[in-house]
């Protein structure tokens, strides 16, 4: 609850800086904002040069590895969002509306590498097996996104129809107006991405089990 009051905060501390005003009948209504979302998974690249000591403290750091259990590879992705906003500037009898116009919005995969550690022999049964199971990581990451790109969507466009123009004293205020309206959209839209991180690490975890880990591990003995 802290943290969403200094976001409340913040806000109207830059609503009062740029004294806009909500008010509906003061700006016609215009026609609603155009609506992109786009992902991408990134190039996907295998990392054969750390050792296994390095490759469990960065499955430790991400919270990945059992306290006792030691890895021999990892599947490291890092979660991209971002939102961009375009405005509208209309002039209306002694003042001026800002409208969104059109907003861009993108969640998506950079840099996705599979480390396997440098001890294993390539082509080896146990280097195979840890590739398929570090593979299968990706996979989901893969299959979770696409799962979610109707909902990232769905969930832009409902955002973009409660937007409220917002009403202005004069046409130099109107990139302020825009960053209001980008801050409080980008704000908005967390909510969902929140719950697509949160449902990755519930879906990866399915197959981060000591059941699976000692199916596996016996698999090449």
């Amino acid at each position: 609850m802290k943290k969403l009051y200094i976001i409340l905060n913040i806000f109207l501390f830059l609503f009062s800086n740029i004294n806009i005003s909500l008010a509906k009948e003061d700006c016609p209504t215009i026609s609603t904002p155009k609506i992109e979302v786009y992902s991408s998974y990134g190039k996907l690249r295998y990392d054969l040069s750390k050792s296994n000591s390095y490759i469990t403290a960065l499955a430790k750091q991400n919270g990945k590895v059992e306290k006792g259990m030691f890895a021999s590879g990892l599947s490291t992705i890092k979660i991209e969002s971002d939102i961009d906003f375009a405005s509208r500037t209309l002039k209306i009898k002694n003042y001026y509306c800002v409208y969104p116009e059109a907003i861009s919005v993108f969640v998506g995969y950079q840099t996705p590498i599979i480390h396997i550690a440098k001890n294993l022999r390539k082509g080896s049964c146990k280097f195979n097996m840890v590739k398929r199971h570090e593979q299968a990581h990706q996979q989901i990451n893969i299959t979770t996104l696409k799962y979610f790109m109707p909902k990232f969507s769905q969930f832009a466009k409902k955002l973009a129809l409660n937007i409220k123009p917002i009403k202005v004293s004069s046409k130099t205020k109107a990139n302020k107006a825009t960053q209001f309206m980008l801050e409080k959209y980008h704000a908005d839209f967390k909510q969902i991405v929140d719950i697509f991180k949160s449902e990755l690490k519930i879906e990866n975890g399915k197959l981060d089990t000591k059941t699976n880990y000692k199916i596996e591990s016996n698999i090449c003995k």
